[in-house]
């Protein structure tokens, strides 16, 4: 059986603790994570992440959006009409972690 754990920085955690981003962004982030922790921009509507995150407001996937792009955390792309997300925060592996965009070790 193939098992998948998803990495969650600390940064994350400190932008929870100093208040940048609430505890729901928590579960938005994983969930962007588990779609997008590959390092290519991803392509999913909000109603989409609404609808699998169980239900979730469009205001609170809007504004945790907002929130984990103002942290830097993800970058949000328009492009004509669609709109990309790209993890900034996420391991790929043991070897390749990011961090608001920039190679950890």
């Amino acid at each position: 059986m193939k098992q998948k754990f998803l990495a969650i920085p600390s940064e994350i955690f400190d932008d929870i603790v100093s208040k940048k981003i609430i505890n729901s962004d928590l579960t938005l982030y994983m969930y962007l994570c588990s779609k997008g922790a590959h390092g290519k921009p991803i392509y999913v509507s909000r109603s989409k992440i609404c609808s699998e995150l169980g239900g979730v407001s469009p205001s609170r996937v809007s504004g945790g959006l907002r929130r984990l792009a103002k942290s830097g955390h993800i970058k949000r792309t328009k492009l004509n009409g669609i709109t990309s997300t790209s993890l900034l925060t996420f391991v790929k592996d043991k070897n390749h972690i990011f961090i608001k965009g920039l190679h950890a070790k």
